[in-house]
């Protein structure tokens, strides 16, 4: 890409990139792009990977993907919840609940999603 555009790529093109392979399904070529990719500590790019790993049903790289990704930040919440999530849907119960004890050992709390709406109120001037 810097060679051919003369743009050197961000850890958001190699976000793009990851999610791109795993939602065509192409997780070994995601996770070999990651393992060249300096440094290896963006944790959105590994980030990317787990939700591939979740969608397609991947456990074993799930896995893999989930011990990178708590060695550099083991207080985000929501790749807990998205191992918990991976191991729920392949029925291994106990193997969630141990990331579930995980989870609560560390006192961490999954903050609720929102939305927010900007509302604008005008009256019309009286005349």
């Amino acid at each position: 890409m810097s060679t051919v555009f003369g743009v050197e790529p961000t850890t958001e093109h190699h976000v793009c990139l990851v999610d791109l392979l795993g939602r065509a399904g192409r997780l070994a070529e995601a996770y070999k792009f990651i393992e060249g990719i300096q440094p290896q500590e963006e944790l959105n790019v590994w980030g990317a990977l787990l939700s591939a790993c979740k969608y397609h049903g991947h456990v074993k790289m799930g896995e893999q993907v989930a011990e990178h990704v708590f060695k550099i930040d083991p207080e985000d919440a929501g790749y807990y919840v998205s191992l918990f999530n991976i191991y729920a849907a392949d029925g291994r119960w106990s193997d969630a609940m141990n990331v579930r004890r995980m989870f609560d050992n560390r006192m961490l709390r999954k903050n609720p999603g929102y939305s927010l709406i900007d509302v604008c109120t005008w009256r019309k001037p009286d005349q």
